[in-house]
């Protein structure tokens, strides 16, 4: 699985807790999260702008989720 097919993947089954996720799908999954937090961080920092990083984590949160669980069943 490569980097978009796994974001796509994440998005596509945010609410589905049954089932296995692959290794590659979730470390491509923490990688997205963590660069997108630390680039919504840094431009928060230079903008004045202080929410756009709060949005993502929220957005995230549930895929996230999702991912893990699935990923625990492997």
């Amino acid at each position: 699985m490569d980097f978009v097919g796994a974001i796509q993947s994440g998005f596509k089954n945010y609410v589905t807790f049954s089932g296995v996720a692959k290794r590659a799908e979730y470390w491509y999954w923490v990688l997205f999260t963590v660069l997108a937090g630390l680039i919504l961080t840094a431009f928060e920092l230079l903008s004045g702008i202080g929410f756009l990083a709060d949005i993502l984590s929220f957005g995230t949160l549930l895929p996230s989720l999702a991912v893990s669980v699935r990923r625990l069943r492997d």
